[in-house]
């Protein structure tokens, strides 16, 4: 009788792979020397291997990938990646030894080798010394025990198993001899399987060892219906009123998986009446039912069917990965109880990202809420050196650092205190401080996913040109609660009527005033993949609404406007499922920084000369070109018609190519159409203006030109033209600089 457990070498080598990643992700090595650092530890995907060795055992061996940087290497790469920090010095392989223990598959002992030249030896000792003792928690980990699942199948087993492996599998063996066959079905990346014999001892250890009668066992295991088949003779002696001494019982018992983890065994038994006659059949199948309950005690029983459960125990996971019971494989050999190996969880690859934080400007932080508790809420315009909320800053916030090694400033800094932790390194001075620093300030910060050398400058301490106090940065948040219409009444107990409830329409003329968007605003276009076609991407904001669905494809270019001003307000996209966002999203921002009100017209032009605005409106019918002079004294400096050529248009305004799209889509009969101002002409994404409250959103994709959603917020039509752009916001135009589209990725973790 035979019982093997096997579990896939491929779902064993992910599970070691990325529980040693996870380890080497948070590992520091000091090396005792300014000489050379060890910047990460990897290991090599792909890289494992299985082998049997001379105990009887199988060996499991991964490569680890070891980066280091020189001193030199270090400081010639300031406030970026060194050289040795993506260009793997040497390599060292892990060696995990597998055996058995009682009835378990454990690791016996896992430790790594020596690494290969490239490295000092005494580095390569640390290295050595420091992947071992995070390998010390395998050594005797049991993965997987079979003394559980063996005792739920009240299996008779060979007190010595072996280990083996063969085929793709490692295979604990209860009685197996000779090369590991793979006994796996269809979907099964571990099992436990039993040969005919065990399989026939399921039904067979559910009749008493007393029973005097002899049953007959076979397993069938072909066929999309396997099933264990008996016969046995019913002695009819008994009974007085018939003639035949004896029938032929023959009993079918199939083998099937009831989720989470039970194993069935159910079945039917039928008698052969051959020569008894008709009246005599009930009685006879009456009796020999008793006789079957009589030989299968133990199980539920249901006229001529019968049925009893195994419930499987649970499987507890493989250095993270889960192994799950699902179903069943058969074949004439015997049968497999098994299922999927759900992955261990990825060991994080990623190495340390750094954003640097220069020494400048002193800076002073202040809420308005705070302040309005003694005075109007507003941030001081005097400071003096010695006030104590006015700092020097400087610093590195880290992420994917995995753990602190340490940091370091260097001389003639070294008396500066720093904090210090994973997530960054940072200086919060005094103005006495940091007048006292002469030199750049040089850290070296050591972490477990790289080393760094980061020159943050010198403070700029001075003061105002006019004399009247320390120039400073201030950073002040207008967080301060402001009443206006309804709720301002009710506070000056002014009355109130139905219309101070109704919202503003969407295309509210000064618009400007009505999103909250006195320093500018963003444009975004977020291209977002991998949506289910039902799916929709919400965005919210402050005063605006915008639905998308995907194209055929699965994705959804969708716009979004975000108001810049003193106190930001969020812009949330969300999936109307709830569910997270699982493909990448491309985001495309052009910013328009609100420079000057132009004044009002008809109609306007904008035209960017060599970094020059020139502006061209019409008022009563006559053309007024301007220049912008923002340092002059006069901000818009008039000059001849003639001098740059202006061609006003109304505003917002009316694009040709917009149309075409808008009337592919069907609205031919829209008010007018724009694509998104300061993005790329590429992205045929367009705003379609239907009346005053309806904006459709029309995108060109696999489909052509579609609706893809609905559009709820300020025109953000304009008028653009190299580093400069004009809009109409109630009766004015207003100048804004562009900064044109840049471009960002975000990927789901």
């Amino acid at each position: 009788m035979t019982l093997e457990l096997q579990v896939r070498e491929s779902a064993l080598a992910q599970a070691t792979i990325e529980w040693v990643q996870a380890r080497l992700y948070t590992m520091c090595v000091p090396t005792n020397t300014a000489a050379i650092t060890v910047d990460h530890l990897d290991t090599v995907p792909g890289s494992v291997t299985f082998s049997h060795n001379a105990a009887g055992g199988v060996d499991l061996r991964l490569t680890i990938s070891i980066f280091a940087v020189t001193q030199a290497d270090l400081v010639a790469h300031p406030n970026s990646a060194p050289t040795g920090a993506t260009t793997a010095a040497t390599q060292t392989e892990i060696l995990i030894q597998l055996g058995i223990k009682n009835q378990a598959l454990t690791i016996v002992k896992a430790g790594s080798t020596p690494a290969a030249s490239g490295l000092p030896p005494a580095v390569r000792d640390r290295i050595k010394q420091r992947v071992d003792n995070a390998l010390a928690p395998l050594n005797g980990m049991v993965l997987l025990d079979c003394s559980p699942i063996i005792s739920a199948l009240g299996a008779y087993v060979d007190a010595s198993p072996d280990l083996g492996r063969g085929n793709g599998v490692v295979a604990l063996r209860f009685g197996s001899s000779g090369d590991v066959v793979s006994h796996l079905g269809a979907g099964q990346t571990w099992g436990v399987f039993l040969d005919a014999d065990e399989v026939v001892g399921l039904l067979k250890r559910q009749i008493p060892p007393d029973l005097p009668v002899a049953v007959s066992i076979r397993w069938h295991g072909e066929g999309p219906t396997p099933a264990i088949v008996a016969t046995t003779t019913i002695d009819l002696r008994a009974l007085d009123l018939i003639e035949i001494a004896s029938a032929t019982a023959t009993i079918a018992a199939g083998p099937s998986f009831i989720l989470p983890a039970t194993l069935r065994i159910s079945g039917h038994w039928d008698i052969d009446l051959s020569g008894i006659a008709a009246p005599f059949e009930a009685i006879v199948t009456k009796y020999a039912r008793g006789e079957i309950r009589r030989m299968f005690p133990f199980v539920n029983h249901n006229n001529q069917e019968f049925w009893y459960d195994i419930t499987l125990p649970q499987i507890p996971s493989i250095l993270g990965a889960q192994p799950r019971w699902a179903g069943i494989s058969s074949s004439s050999a015997g049968m497999t109880i098994g299922g999927p190996v759900s992955p261990a969880p990825q060991g994080d690859r990623d190495t340390i990202d750094p954003t640097v934080f220069h020494f400048g400007k002193p800076t002073w932080w202040g809420h308005c809420r705070a302040l309005a508790r003694g005075g109007s809420g507003l941030p001081p315009t005097h400071f003096e050196p010695t006030n104590p909320r006015v700092r020097v800053q400087a610093g590195v916030n880290l992420a994917d650092a995995g753990a602190l090694c340490g940091a370091e400033v260097l001389s003639p800094n070294d008396w500066l205190p720093m904090d210090a932790d994973a997530n960054g390194v940072g200086f919060d001075l005094t103005v006495g401080q940091a007048r006292k620093i002469t030199d750049n300030v040089q850290v070296i910060v050591r972490t477990a996913r790289g080393v760094r050398f980061f020159d943050l400058g010198t403070p700029i301490i001075q003061n105002k040109p006019d004399g009247e106090g320390l120039d400073v940065q201030v950073n002040w948040f207008d967080d301060c609660l402001r009443l206006s219409g309804v709720w301002l009444k009710l506070v000056l107990g002014e009355p109130i009527t139905i219309d101070d409830f109704k919202p503003p329409p969407f295309e509210d003329p000064n618009w400007i005033v009505w999103f909250h968007a006195p320093l500018g605003l963003n444009i975004h276009l977020l291209t977002i993949v991998d949506l289910d076609p039902d799916e929709v991407v919400i965005v919210n904001g402050l005063n605006l609404r915008i639905q998308v669905g995907p194209d055929s494809s699965g994705v959804a270019h969708v716009p979004a406007v975000a108001a810049l001003a003193d106190g930001m307000h969020d812009v949330v996209a969300q999936l109307r499922s709830r569910q997270s966002f699982s493909g990448a999203i491309r985001v495309q921002t052009a910013e328009f920084t609100w420079l000057a009100e132009v004044g009002p017209a008809e109609a306007a032009a904008i035209r960017d000369e060599r970094g020059v605005a020139y502006v061209g409106r019409i008022i009563d019918g006559e053309l007024i070109s301007e220049a912008y002079r923002p340092d002059a004294d006069e901000m818009f400096e008039q000059i001849g018609a003639g001098d740059v050529d202006l061609n006003p248009q109304p505003l917002p305004p009316h694009d040709p190519g917009a149309m075409e799209l808008a009337e592919a889509a069907g609205f031919g009969d829209a008010l007018y159409a724009h694509f998104l101002p300061g993005l790329e002409a590429r992205d045929r994404v367009a705003l379609v203006t239907m009346s005053e409250s309806d904006t459709r959103i029309v995108s060109d994709g696999p489909d052509g030109p579609r609706e893809s959603g609905r559009y709820e917020g300020p025109p953000a039509g304009m008028q653009v033209d190299g580093g400069y752009a004009i809009a109409r916001s109630g009766d004015a135009i207003q100048l804004y600089a562009v900064e044109r589209p840049y471009v960002v990725t975000l990927k789901p973790r």
